[in-house]
């Protein structure tokens, strides 16, 4: 296996000078999750082979990104030998058997504990996984390891853990929450990663690693065993390498697949603080899209007003869930985070229900909008990943202006990597699909992938797939 961090001899020059592997177009067309079934399959590998190589660099490069709380070794390669049995037999349990999956630390995993970014969380090992591990498991996935986040999936790094760092330079920030799945999954460790979304925090992280982050509808995975941010707004979602490998794993988890149809409609929204590399970056897949389907600019909404109305009701319900805690466990909670929740805090209820009220109003205003429209297009991020020293309360409010508001309203959204820019670094491409039709959603971003074409894997990468 080629170690850890380095290119193989398999790897090219694109036009930029970067490295792009020739494998790399039937990996984005076909998925990891494929290539790594069809190995199985043949006899080519096992999941005990692929595991072992997963677990080792989870430990070596894994380490030097900081993406792991915890690496699952012993578990995980017991459920990889009977996964390998399985395939032997003839009898694998679905297309995720022998798959190796990371769970964000804020999800309960049997046999572990739940540390949630911080030292304020009970250190009790857990009797019970979450109800999409449980899933996962029965399909025959297998959880690796646990993924660093920002505390609590609020507030900012816990000094007692440490940043999470990006794989195309290890002084860029990963942004948050979802932060180690997302540099987990860049650097190839872990071919799926499960996270949450209250505001971006799958999205975000996954346009700063250039992988995918998907966010589907609210309410489509059961929130059981997950410690919540705010109730009404979490989304349990996923970050994978493809589009490809979200379809997949959505589809065998009971994801009816549909067509997008032919040529649909799609308008592009415009927020006005996007930085000029990843305006260039957005402006040439749009244009390019208009291959496949109908584009037109000047998508207009109530923005600011939906910002605001998400702020509230997250700072809000976060004081809520952590009230108590804050009282018994003041101390162990970071300084920045004790911040952020105390201000929820001082939102009055009047306040709270009226930022329901502008939600409500928010989705009608948004289904009235978008009548003509099939999916809605703009940008991830305004920029691309800093210098983590810069990651202050100001970098990371701007961080969700272009996201938040569709986990306010609920509706399917994605990342998809644009491309990378000048200085080498990846911005991403958001696409919002209409509410409960995340199948359309995200085939039409397998389309949007497919026309893009492949790029580059990060310098700091895991080649684990022969």
């Amino acid at each position: 296996m080629p170690r850890a961090g380095t290119r193989n001899s398999r790897a090219r020059a694109n036009g930029n000078g970067a490295a792009v592997d020739r494998r790399l177009g039937y990996s984005m067309l076909r998925g990891q999750i494929e290539m790594l079934r069809h190995q199985y399959l043949t006899q080519k590998t096992t999941p005990t082979a692929i595991m072992a190589r997963h677990i080792a660099a989870a430990q070596e490069l894994g380490t030097t990104l900081n993406a792991f709380t915890q690496v699952l070794d012993a578990t995980a390669m017991r459920e990889a030998h009977a996964s390998t049995m399985r395939y032997r037999m003839g009898q694998p349990l679905s297309a995720l058997d022998g798959i190796p999956v990371s769970v964000k630390d804020l999800l309960h995993v049997a046999g572990t504990p739940t540390g949630a970014g911080s030292r304020a969380y009970s250190s009790a090992v857990q009797d019970r996984d979450a109800a999409l591990v449980t899933q996962l498991r029965q399909a025959g996935a297998i959880i690796m390891g646990k993924t660093n986040l920002l505390e609590f999936a609020f507030g900012l790094v816990h000094p007692a853990l440490g940043p999470v760092h990006n794989p195309w330079d290890l002084t860029l920030t990963m942004g948050g929450s979802s932060s180690g799945a997302a540099a987990a999954v860049a650097a190839g460790i872990g071919v799926v990663a499960v996270g949450t979304d209250t505001a971006g925090s799958i999205r975000n992280p996954a346009a700063l690693g250039g992988v995918v982050g998907f966010k589907p509808s609210y309410g489509f995975y059961s929130p059981e065993g997950l410690i919540p941010l705010s109730p009404s707004l979490d989304h349990l979602g996923w970050i994978a390498p493809t589009v490809a490998d979200i379809r997949t794993v959505t589809e065998t988890l009971g994801l009816v697949p549909r067509d997008p149809g032919d040529r649909p409609h799609v308008v592009v929204a415009d927020l006005g603080f996007t930085q000029p590399d990843v305006r260039d970056l957005t402006q040439r897949l749009v244009t390019a899209m208009s291959a496949i389907a109908d584009v037109q600019d000047g998508f207009v909404f109530a923005w600011d007003q939906a910002n605001a109305a998400a702020l509230v009701l997250i700072t809000a319900e976060a004081y809520a869930v952590h009230r108590d805690w804050l009282r018994t466990r003041w101390a162990n909670y970071s300084v920045g985070t004790r911040a952020r929740l105390l201000a929820g805090s001082r939102i009055t209820t009047a306040e709270y229900l009226r930022a329901r009220q502008v939600r409500a109003w928010l989705q009608a205003e948004w289904l009235r909008r978008t009548v003509d429209w099939d999916f809605v297009v703009l940008p991830t991020l305004p920029s691309v990943a800093q210098p983590e020293s810069r990651t202050g309360d100001e970098e990371l409010a701007s961080a969700t202006l272009y996201t938040s508001t569709f986990a306010l309203l609920g509706l399917p959204a994605i990342s998809v990597p644009s491309g990378l820019t000048p200085a080498n670094r990846p911005a991403g491409l958001q696409i919002v699909g209409r509410p409960g039709h995340d199948a359309e959603l995200l085939a039409f971003a397998a389309q949007v992938e497919a026309i893009r074409g492949p790029l580059p894997r990060p310098p700091h990468y895991a080649y684990i797939i022969d």
